[in-house]
């Protein structure tokens, strides 16, 4: 069985998710109230994200010193004929995709493949502020930009993300540009190591960009919440200078390390609360 084979029939099952509502996902409203099986704690973080300024102004300010970086590069003589490249993660970072953690939460759901790969086919994720105008700015300065994300890297889901991409005015999205996006290999390890280090041979790289830890340094690949925390002390010199972090208080490796595996929605709640740092 082809891979695009394998992920037309998942598309066809997962069909379902958005169904007729493709056009208008906003559910019944005596639905709304329910949430049976969405994270109700999810909301509100879904709400910073699409209507805070705050959000807004910190996405700008990460890639106002991202812009500084590449300026910095540029005047540097010690830099001159060397060739640049920035790497980036997509989700939270060039792409906002809080519609769809909408949608879930109004439906009642969760995330799971079927839907992420329904979700990324649709290709209308919306773009985080000022990354379009930064990797412009990137692209005009002859700065390689590389997509390093852990979305299936199947032809059908690449050529949709990069069609979504190229509505947003991203560069390095036409139909031949295909070597700037590495994405996850069927039964590759999601760890970015290998991806950056095959960039890195080629460019030098100027900075990384991401909303999760992973997408920045291998450090924190699969380590828990202490040994992350240590991490992010040990490496506090790159911050804002070769590592550039966005926010993203929706999803993330922070939250999925603080739970032992098979955990209830309840017993994640009753843990969640044990472990607040409270004023005895």
């Amino acid at each position: 069985m082809t891979k695009n084979f394998f992920f037309l029939i998942l598309l066809s099952v997962s069909a379902g998710i958005f169904g007729c509502q493709s056009e208008n996902t906003t559910p019944q409203k005596n639905n709304i109230h329910l949430n049976t099986n969405a994270d109700v704690e999810s909301v509100l973080s879904i709400l910073y994200q699409q209507q805070a300024a705050e959000y807004r102004a910190l996405c700008f300010q990460a890639y106002n010193i991202a812009r500084q970086r590449i300026v910095d590069a540029k005047n540097n003589r010690n830099y001159k004929g060397k060739k640049f490249a920035v790497i980036t993660d997509l989700d939270e970072t060039a792409l906002d995709n809080s519609a769809s953690n909408a949608w879930l939460y109004l439906n009642d759901s969760t995330v799971n493949f079927p839907f992420l790969l329904q979700w990324w086919l649709k290709g209308v994720a919306d773009s985080v502020p000022g990354s379009v105008s930064f990797f412009k700015y990137a692209y005009e300065q002859g700065i390689d930009i590389y997509y390093i994300s852990n979305r299936a890297d199947s032809d059908i889901v690449v050529r949709s993300t990069i069609r979504n991409m190229h509505n947003l005015g991203f560069p390095f999205t036409d139909d031949t540009d295909t070597n700037h996006f590495l994405f996850l290999k069927s039964g590759g390890s999601s760890s970015k190591k290998l991806r950056r280090e095959k960039i890195e041979k080629i460019d030098s790289v100027l900075v990384f960009l991401g909303d999760n830890l992973i997408d920045l340094d291998s450090a924190f690949d699969g380590q828990p919440i202490d040994v992350r925390r240590k991490e992010v002390d040990r490496l506090k010199t790159k911050w804002g200078m070769n590592y550039i972090v966005f926010p993203n208080s929706i999803y993330g490796d922070w939250e999925s390390k603080l739970y032992p595996p098979g955990l209830t929605k309840r017993q994640k709640d009753s843990l969640r609360a044990s472990i607040l740092r409270n004023v005895n």
